[in-house]
C-alpha cells in the first residue's frame, strides 16, 4: 500500500504526467491526499470525503463524486428546511403553553430542547460547509493596458532565466504561465510585481 499526501505539489506538468502514469499502471493500494482534482479525475477509482467529522464513501472518479455530493447537499438543504419547520411549531407550542408542571410537559419541553439543539447545529454546519471565496478585485482603473513590458532580460550567473522578453497585458486577460520546476515562472512574477528587478 502506498499512501502519498499531496504528491503534486510543486511537480512542473512534465513530472505530474509521469507521476499519473505510474501511479495507474501499478498494482498496489494506492491512498491519496490531494486538492489536484485532475489526479483525482485520472487515477483514483473510489473518492472518500472528511466533511465536518464524517466520512463519505463513493465508489468512481472525481466526476461522479461531484454528481452525488450535489445530490447529498441538496438533501441536506431539504433535512434543515423541515428541522426549521418543525422547530418553528414547536416554539410556537412551547411560548403559548403554560410552564411544565407533571412528568409529560417536562417531557416534551425537554424534547423541545433537543430539538433546538439538534437545529441550531445543523444550521451551523450548513453555514460553515458552504463558505464562499470571495476575491475582491472592484477596484477601477482607466484604459485597457494593466501592464506592459519592454525588452526584459533576468540572469543569475550564468543561468539565464528571461531574454530580451516584451509583453503587453490587457485588462481581462486570463495568462497561464508554463513551464518546468525553475526555469523561471516565479521570477518573472516578481519582475511583473515589483519585487525582483530586472537586468534590462
Amino acid at each position: 500500500m502506498l499512501i502519498l499526501d499531496e504528491p503534486t505539489n510543486h511537480l512542473d506538468m512534465d513530472m505530474i504526467e509521469r507521476l499519473e502514469k505510474e501511479l495507474k499502471k501499478t498494482s498496489i493500494t494506492l491512498l491519496l491526499v490531494t486538492h489536484d482534482r485532475y489526479v483525482l479525475e485520472r487515477v483514483c477509482t473510489d473518492i472518500y470525503e472528511l466533511d465536518r467529522g464524517q466520512l463519505f464513501c463513493f465508489p468512481g472518479n472525481y466526476a461522479y463524486y461531484l454528481e452525488k455530493k450535489a445530490e447529498r447537499e441538496a438533501l441536506d438543504t431539504i433535512h434543515l428546511h423541515k428541522l426549521k419547520q418543525h422547530y418553528k411549531a414547536e416554539l410556537d407550542r412551547v411560548r403559548k403553553a403554560p410552564r411544565a408542571r407533571g412528568s409529560k410537559s417536562v417531557e416534551r419541553e425537554e424534547k423541545f430542547y433537543a430539538l433546538q439543539q439538534n437545529f441550531s447545529t445543523t444550521k451551523s454546519a450548513q453555514q460553515d460547509a458552504s463558505h464562499k471565496l470571495i476575491i475582491d478585485v472592484s477596484q477601477s482603473r482607466l484604459g485597457d493596458k494593466v501592464c506592459t513590458l519592454h525588452h526584459i532580460s533576468k540572469s543569475y550567473g550564468d543561468k539565464k532565466i528571461i531574454t530580451d522578453f516584451s509583453r503587453e497585458c490587457s485588462n481581462g486577460q486570463r495568462i497561464g504561465i508554463l513551464g518546468k520546476n525553475g526555469v523561471g515562472k516565479s521570477t518573472l512574477c516578481e519582475i511583473i510585481t515589483g519585487d525582483c528587478a530586472p537586468d534590462t
